[in-house]
């Protein structure tokens, strides 16, 4: 059962004291300009052919008596446009933090789930097949023997697709927090108590070769080579005998690396995808939803589907 944790991420702090200007009709229209050059000109007129100047005197205070109501009203509109604006601003800002501290959180819930149940699951998972796998060799079970070391690698490939899990969580956690004021530890803290016992790393390499090297179960490994093996890194089961212990070691050392070298190297994000808000949220969205349906699969023993890492 994975932890719940519940450290934040602030909101940005929004300025107050900046204005925004209402989408407001300009004092100018053209209505205006050409019904004040109405009134002047009939103004103007009258004072040419005998009138009192007192009309045009009182057309020209009108028109500027309406410029100055319309400069309030226009004042009046920008105000209540930029407190809108500002507190949607500061809702946004709200709901940004809140999101990135449930997302931030899940992940540290889920690797701490990947540490404490997935890895152990699929190393004991793993020594069960090959625990099999040598009373199938000294029954002389050719076929159930390697279907036992088919298994026991691809438990093996789980565990290295689970470490990439971790590893890519690293790299989520650390880059998505960059820019952020916020509580939660740094480094991202699953990383150096990972490991795998060398027992079963040392027990697959030599059961598999201890039955490469008998004639009749290396005939069976001729027509098993190249079965399709599960998880990341390999495409076979020869691949997998060949190279697990090197994918394994790989796996454990880029993850300590990941949390060690900060954000100047990353194998698995590009900082891009978490540099807006949008793409932070499809991307975080996509990841989490891919471990929970892997995770899932794990629970109730049955076959993982696909990778557990969004790509």
């Amino acid at each position: 059962m994975s932890a719940k944790y519940s450290y934040i991420v602030k909101p940005i702090t929004i300025d107050n004291s900046q204005k925004f200007i209402a989408n407001h009709e300009s004092v100018w229209s053209s209505n205006f300009v050409q019904g004040t050059a109405f009134v002047g000109l009939i103004g103007l007129l009258m004072v040419l052919f005998g009138g009192p100047a007192w009309l045009l005197i009182m057309c020209i205070v009108i028109i500027l008596i309406y410029i100055a109501i319309n400069r309030v009203m226009n004042e009046a509109d920008d105000k209540k446009h930029t407190d809108r604006t500002i507190a949607e601003q500061i809702t946004k800002a709200h709901q940004e933090a809140e999101f990135y501290s449930q997302k931030f959180n899940d992940i540290l819930s889920k690797s701490e789930q990947l540490v404490n149940e997935i890895l152990p699951y699929f190393e004991s998972s793993a020594m069960q097949y090959l625990d099999e796998a040598k009373i199938d060799f000294t029954e002389n079970a050719f076929s159930p023997f390697w279907s036992n070391i088919e298994g026991a690698s691809n438990s093996l490939a789980r565990f290295i697709e689970a470490v990439n899990q971790l590893c890519l969580n690293s790299e989520i956690y650390s880059v998505g927090l960059k820019s952020k004021t916020h509580n939660f530890p740094l480094p991202f803290p699953f990383a150096t108590n990972i490991s795998i016992s060398k027992n079963v790393v040392d027990e697959y390499r030599t059961t598999v070769r201890t039955a490469q090297t008998n004639p009749t179960f290396s005939i069976i490994w001729e027509q098993r080579r190249n079965t399709q093996i599960l998880g990341d890194g390999f495409k076979t089961l020869e691949n997998a005998v060949n190279n697990m212990n090197y994918e394994i070691t790989s796996a454990i050392s880029n993850l300590n690396h990941s949390i060690t070298s900060g954000l100047s190297e990353l194998k698995y994000v590009q900082q891009e995808q978490l540099k807006t808000f949008q793409s932070s949220k499809e991307y975080l969205t996509n990841t989490l939803n891919s471990m929970d349906d892997k995770l899932y699969y794990i629970q109730w023993n049955k076959r993982p589907r696909g990778t557990f890492h969004h790509r």
